[in-house]
């Protein structure tokens, strides 16, 4: 009985997961990871960690479609009004 609960449980949570984008399902998994990792007491974070970290936030969202300043940026008419 407790078999057949655990089991529908991990049915439920992998019915709902399976909507989910990669992105997210990549947090959640790392989320979990730390959990069981040990308590980091200092961390430090180089220049060029944090380039490549903020350069990943900047990047062009999956599907490849950019939208409104990103567009205009990479059409060199950022400074452009919009018709």
């Amino acid at each position: 009985m407790v078999g057949e609960a655990a089991a529908a449980r991990e049915a439920a949570t992998m019915e709902v997961y399976q909507g989910m984008e990669q992105a997210t399902l990549l947090a959640l998994a790392l989320r979990e990871a730390a959990g069981s990792l040990p308590n980091i007491g200092n961390l430090t974070i180089t220049p060029d960690l944090l380039s490549g970290a903020l350069a990943g936030l900047f990047r062009e969202p999956a599907g490849g479609i950019m939208q409104g300043t990103e567009a205009r940026i990479a059409a060199g008419t950022a400074g452009s009004a919009e018709k």
